[in-house]
């Protein structure tokens, strides 16, 4: 049996996390192994984890709340790796004010990067520490242009004529968020035992709803024309494709590297992803209605607004921008990502916005 520690498990990529867990390798609820209930003395008589198999290795996957694991807690993250020694470590727990404001925006950087100095303080306590980074370790001040990790982490890279070519990608982002990310990922290229998941740009169900993909689904939904402020090229990467480059980094014996970028390595505009959610809403309304039968419509029709007269309003929303031209470039290389997983293919773009719309359409509108 092997352990797996998820902090940030109520965000976004941890909720997606465990249910891609349980939905596709079988995973399921099961009260927590003697040794993290009679350890860890945050932990109820309740606690579940969460247990699963990948290959003919059994996993028990933790995910405490702040309650039970306060990772600003420096004697709560000793207690947990120190009782436990979990095979791996997933710190993906975040401070921010995106969306709760009553949490102060001016710690964003302290909190963030006191949490993650706890866990690198204590790594030898883990077996392997995965961390999530991000693309703002470059400075977004300029074109981030299929940015390779190489560009951070390797000194042969740099010229030294930094404002004269792609070295831009080698300045310390000014912004804070920025900073506290470049920071942790100049230490973990330092260790033995910590490896960097560097996003650029993910997507999937739970994400905030002012995120792009998701806000141009609900605007579609709900009739509204999709005004987005400039174009620009980015890269996004289905939140699926993420938790299976996670696991297959995870049973990977040997890593070559300590930071990868955790990208789709395809550059894409807004624009485009607004067609592609128009079609998404094209397909959707065609699957449904095909999938109603005659007394369905019927009935629907004797209680007032029917279901066909929803989806026959779900059309092709116009594009609206406010500002010409492209801003600033936002995308890196999957180079050696594939690198080291050989056999990984991406799920198609439009393929995963079809899926997404369909969940919001249930979760947002009952269809």
């Amino acid at each position: 049996m092997k352990r797996i520690l998820l902090t940030g498990g109520s965000g976004f990529i941890g909720k997606n996390l465990r249910e891609y867990i349980v939905n596709e390798l079988g995973g399921e609820y099961r009260s927590a192994s003697a040794i993290l209930t009679d350890s860890i003395s945050t932990l109820t008589h309740s606690f579940e984890s969460l247990f699963f198999k990948l290959g003919d290795t059994e996993y028990e996957l933790c995910a405490p709340s702040s309650r039970e694991l306060n990772v600003l807690d420096e004697e709560s993250v000793c207690e947990w790796l120190g009782s436990v020694r979990f095979n791996v470590v997933l710190h993906f727990a975040v401070y921010t004010d995106a969306v709760d404001k009553t949490r102060d925006g001016t710690k964003i950087l302290e909190y963030n990067l006191r949490s993650f100095m706890t866990f690198y303080k204590y790594r030898k306590l883990c077996g392997r520490l995965f961390y999530s980074g991000s693309g703002a370790e470059f400075d977004k001040n300029y074109d981030i242009v299929q940015a390779r990790e190489t560009h951070l982490d390797d000194p042969d890279e740099i010229t030294g004529e930094v404002l004269n070519g792609s070295d831009v990608m080698q300045l310390i982002p000014t912004d804070d968020y920025g900073l506290m990310k470049y920071t942790a990922g100049r230490l973990i290229d330092l260790s033995e035992n910590v490896y960097n998941l560097r996003l650029f740009g993910i997507f999937g169900p739970y994400e905030y709803r002012f995120r792009f993909i998701t806000d141009m689904c609900l605007r579609s939904l709900s009739g509204r024309p999709f005004e987005v402020r400039q174009n620009v090229y980015f890269d996004y990467l289905w939140v699926k494709d993420f938790c299976r480059i996670l696991m297959a980094l995870i049973v990977k014996k040997n890593l070559k590297y300590h930071s990868y970028n955790v990208v789709s390595g395809e550059r894409i505009t807004l624009r485009q992803i607004c067609d592609m959610v128009n079609e998404a809403a094209m397909e959707f309304r065609e699957s449904r209605l095909e999938a109603m039968d005659e007394k369905q419509k019927h009935e629907e029709f004797e209680k007032g607004l029917t279901m066909e007269d929803r989806l026959m309003r779900l059309v092709c929303q116009p594009v609206i921008f406010e500002k010409d031209g492209m801003n600033s470039e936002y995308t890196g290389s999957n180079e050696r990502l594939l690198e080291e997983l050989e056999d990984f293919t991406y799920t198609p773009i439009q393929e995963a916005i079809d899926e997404l719309y369909g969940w919001y359409a249930k979760e947002e509108y009952g269809f």
